[in-house]
């Protein structure tokens, strides 16, 4: 009994039996982490999407707030200043300035953004019937006329791919041609079917609560940016080392201002590109031109692969509706607009906001849209600007140890060396 006691005294003794039981405990979480990884990770995927989607307006908020904030500041500074200005000899009265001035900026700033989306939907919709909407499209008759005018023509593009497929010649591509010509004309439809669209409509008025709930939240966040701003500074003070607290500001610092540039810039370079491509479309009588140049705006945020899947459904719907000529046309029309995007456009508007050589680019866009498709491709760009951004600091952070570690070595050197002098 005396030599169990005098054994549990011992340190050693308590460490390696310490060692042992956190080992033990630790192998056996991993292999039932193992053993029901699949469930495991649907379980937390399962989580993880119910508690975004639970949010999801705050998301929406958040992001808007993100995205229209230096509208806001601009505005402020350039416009509302001539109006309210500041009084050195009363805080009262230019504090409450201040926030008239920052209400009635954000107040315009939305006016301005509704006016611009809402005339683009009209066009957009004019376009597509063929006649400009008017008062009626608010009624269920109005509604109704343009579900069927939106149906007619995909049935009228149904046939024509149809009729195009029956004249196919026998042999292993023409059966390969048809597998194709079945797999688009399945598509049409699933998607332009009555209960397609009225899902469709279902779950955009759906999708409209949130994006309403996020206009709120966004107001209510530009309104009071100084602040939680300033809460999310000072939380991070507290509870974070100075120095630590001042490595993680100056790379947010950093990192917003990458994924800003990138996020506004790309957002201006696809609606002046989805503007052209809809204006050039309309010229040579292309159908859904407008439908198509936004579509090709929108793949243009994707760098090198967009404006090809941009190129795909212009050339597609000009060789079904005008022949092979108009089909060719669409396609000298997006390359115009590549190479004028490419070469002037994207580099005035963008420019190297991210940091990053096309070659990585390249790279990023390839690895992101292999794990993540389209999403991935449209992300690529600020994730490897951001890896970058750290990349390059881990970098600086390792040089400056080095030239610290070769300093301090040839001091002691020095010193070694006076001392042996001294010895002498």
């Amino acid at each position: 009994m005396n030599v169990i006691k005098k054994t549990m005294k011992e340190k050693k003794f308590i460490n390696i039996t310490l060692l042992i039981v956190t080992n033990a405990v630790i192998l056996s979480i991993l292999y039932h982490v193992v053993i029901h990884f699949n469930s495991i990770v649907s379980a937390l995927a399962g989580i993880l999407s119910t508690v975004l989607s639970a949010f999801a307006p705050l998301w929406i908020g958040i992001l808007i707030a993100y995205i229209l904030s230096p509208l806001v500041n601009l505005i402020d500074s350039r416009l509302m200043t001539r109006f309210f200005r500041n009084n050195p000899g009363n805080p009262k009265v230019n504090k409450r300035n201040s926030a008239i001035r920052n209400m009635l900026s954000i107040i315009l700033t939305f006016v301005i953004v509704i006016l611009i989306i809402s005339l683009l939907v009209y066009g957009f919709s004019a376009l597509i019937m063929g006649q400009f909407v008017n008062v009626s499209l608010l009624s269920y008759d109005g509604f109704s006329e343009m579900i069927s005018s939106i149906m007619d023509y995909f049935n009228t593009y149904e046939k024509i791919i149809m009729e195009w497929a029956s004249h196919l010649p026998e042999g292993v591509i023409a059966d390969k041609l048809q597998g194709t010509v079945n797999m688009i004309i399945n598509w049409l439809s699933n998607h332009f079917s009555a209960v397609a669209l009225l899902n469709s409509v279902v779950a955009f008025f759906g999708s409209l609560v949130n994006v309403l709930l996020g206009l709120i939240v966004s107001i209510y966040l530009l309104k009071d940016r100084e602040m939680f701003k300033k809460m999310c500074v000072d939380g991070a003070a507290l509870i974070l080392p100075r120095r630590t607290n001042t490595k993680i500001m100056t790379t947010l610092n950093d990192v917003n201002g990458v994924v800003s540039r990138f996020i506004r810039g790309a957002l201006i370079d696809s609606m002046i590109i989805a503007t052209l491509s809809s204006i050039a479309l309309t010229v040579i009588g292309l159908d859904f031109s407008v439908f198509i140049g936004c579509f090709a705006g929108l793949c243009n945020i994707i760098p090198y692969f967009g404006p090809i899947l941009g190129m795909i459904p212009a050339f597609l719907v000009g060789t079904l509706s005008g022949g092979i000529t108009q089909g060719l046309l669409t396609i000298v029309i997006q390359v115009v607009l590549w190479l004028f995007d490419g070469n002037f456009l994207y580099p005035k508007v963008v420019g190297s906001s991210t940091g990053l050589h096309p070659l990585a680019v390249l790279i990023a866009v390839s690895v992101c849209g292999y794990f993540w498709g389209i999403v991935g491709m449209v992300i690529a760009v600020p994730i490897a600007g951001i890896i970058n951004i750290f990349a390059r600091k881990a970098i600086n952070h390792l040089k400056a140890k080095r030239d610290a570690d070769i300093a301090f070595s040839m001091l002691s050197d020095e010193e070694t060396q006076e001392e042996t002098n001294g010895e002498e």
